[in-house]
């Protein structure tokens, strides 16, 4: 059963050599060959089309699994993938360039993978561990409860690095800006109050939380005749004051 399978396997190999060597002196069979090559791929567009595409996405998965499994190959790969971009660099950027100023979707698509890369090499933090904290929050900013239209940031403590929610860029700034500090948080909301024309119930209580018992009594801002409605959402700040108006000055 061998000799024959080898006997077979010499009949083509022959039979293939005569065929290349007539295609290649033979200008007369290599047009008929082509012409009929030209009809099949005509006759048979998609089928063909369809078999390339299995055929490319079986070779994927092959090579998805080499590069996985394989520490040569993927050394390879990656020493091919570098020379091939330092050789066209100047091409590949522009190209990039161009399809970023004119495609939002790809635009959008390349901050994505930006946020996410760096969500996980500053914070630790993954593409499901963002969208856990997204949906725990509802889509709102942790600090004004509102949904912004860009994406929400990552806040973290600087003390610690560990993130503390999402929020939209303004919160996140301000916090900064504010170096995280609460005691300066709180004397700024002690300010407003002030500078709104006295507000003696928050103003105790705040002060009573800084330990500044003085704080209240500080007379307020000059020639300032607003009438102010205040709230606070029980569970949030922990305290609700009723709605507080400031005299008018004679």
């Amino acid at each position: 059963m061998t000799c024959d399978d080898d006997k077979k396997k010499r009949k083509r190999k022959q039979e293939s050599e005569r065929a290349r060597k007539r295609y290649a002196e033979d200008a007369e069979y290599r047009a008929k060959k082509l012409a009929r090559n030209d009809a099949y791929q005509k006759e048979h567009r998609d089928e063909i089309a369809a078999r390339q595409r299995e055929n490319r996405a079986s070779c994927r998965d092959a090579e998805r699994k080499r590069y996985a499994g394989d520490p040569a190959y993927r050394a390879r790969t990656l020493a091919k993938n570098m020379a091939y971009y330092w050789r066209h660099c100047d091409e590949l950027n522009a190209r990039r360039r161009e399809k970023r100023s004119s495609d939002a979707e790809f635009r959008e698509r390349l901050l994505e993978r930006q946020n996410e890369r760096r969500y996980a090499l500053v914070y630790g933090l993954s593409r499901e561990d963002y969208q856990r904290l997204l949906i725990a929050q509802n889509g709102l900013c942790a600090v004004c409860d509102e949904k912004p239209e860009r994406r929400l940031c990552v806040d973290h403590c600087h003390a610690t690095g560990e993130v503390r929610g999402l929020l939209c860029s303004n919160c996140n700034t301000a916090l900064g800006l504010f170096a995280d500090d609460p005691e300066r948080m709180w004397a700024a909301v002690l300010y407003l109050l002030r500078a709104r024309g006295k507000a003696p119930a928050w103003a105790r209580c705040l002060s009573d939380m800084l330990g500044r018992g003085a704080a209240s009594e500080q007379p307020p801002m000059p020639d300032v005749h607003v009438c102010i409605g205040l709230s606070a959402r029980v569970g949030r700040f922990g305290v609700a004051a009723p709605a507080v108006a400031s005299p008018a000055s004679p």
